[in-house]
């Protein structure tokens, strides 16, 4: 997500301010995308010209763990839904040859009766 962040001169942030796009005058600030699950912990000054935030990536929570299990098993139940339908496919044209085949063995037993 895309901030503008306002700190002082140790680096200290004061403000953080999402979706603006207008960096205000005469106040140090820099314009940052925030990385999801990412926290912002500071502004590096070592390079005075090129200031750049340093973030701090939260431990996964609960929630998220079970997001990326969801994620994972939608994944998996749709390769197994392509294998049934593949599966069934098979079976629908076993069952279609077998049919033929009894359809050819009841001719064949009623041209034997004499």
């Amino acid at each position: 997500m895309e901030a503008i962040i306002l700190y002082d001169l140790t680096g200290k942030i004061w403000h953080i301010i999402y979706g603006a796009s207008e960096i205000p005058q005469g106040i140090p600030c820099v314009k940052a995308d925030i990385p999801e699950g990412a926290q912002i912990e500071r502004i590096d000054l070592t390079d005075p010209e090129n200031p750049h935030p340093v973030f701090r990536h939260l431990p996964e929570t609960d929630y998220g763990k079970m997001k990326t299990q969801l994620r994972d098993l939608e994944n998996e139940l749709s390769n197994v839904q392509a294998q049934l339908t593949a599966h069934s496919k098979k079976n629908q044209v076993l069952e279609e040859e077998l049919l033929n085949t009894q359809l050819a063995l009841t001719e064949l037993y009623e041209g034997m009766e004499v």
